[in-house]
């Protein structure tokens, strides 16, 4: 399915200078099945990645974090596959199958000469600590976040431009 969607980016020209992939907060599958998910991503980006430039680059961001006090009881009590896990232990361990997964592209030489990709620091683990300050609701967080969230994206994106 992410092949179909992301076919488009891979064989337009001209190749797009930028590709943002954001891990879903909306993902409620098992973990096991979100491993797939995000194997095939990978499994996609090795097939695929290098009919992109050096100028294209891939940005991947995880999930956030949510907080639990501002969301609704029946929301607090659901638990998530594998398990019986919480709503924040399945965004933490999804978050270490995603970059466990998508590491090796970032840290290899397989795509030498190609896209240049970037994976941003696990984001629920950085907002974790303020979390209780930024929270808008149990899901969304403050303007004040996004702004710097997008801010550090514009930074490392155009980092190579100053």
């Amino acid at each position: 399915m992410q092949e179909y969607f992301f076919g488009e980016y891979f064989y337009q020209l001209p190749h797009p200078d930028l590709i943002l992939y954001f891990s879903s907060s909306w993902e409620q599958s098992s973990l096991s099945d979100y491993a797939d998910i995000v194997a095939q991503f990978v499994s996609m980006l090795r097939r695929h990645g290098r009919h992109l430039p050096a100028s294209t680059r891939l940005v991947v961001v995880s999930r956030p974090d949510e907080f639990v006090p501002l969301k609704p009881e029946v929301w607090r009590r659901r638990r998530y596959e594998p398990g019986n896990v919480t709503r924040n232990e399945w965004i933490a361990a999804s978050n270490r199958v995603l970059h466990a997964r998508l590491a090796p592209l970032f840290v290899d030489d397989e795509f030498e000469g190609g896209p240049r990709l970037v994976l941003f620091p696990d984001i629920a683990a950085a907002m974790r600590p303020v979390l209780d300050e930024l929270a808008v609701d149990g899901v969304h967080s403050s303007v004040f976040w996004y702004q710097t969230l997008w801010s550090y994206i514009a930074q490392t994106v155009c980092s190579a431009y100053l």
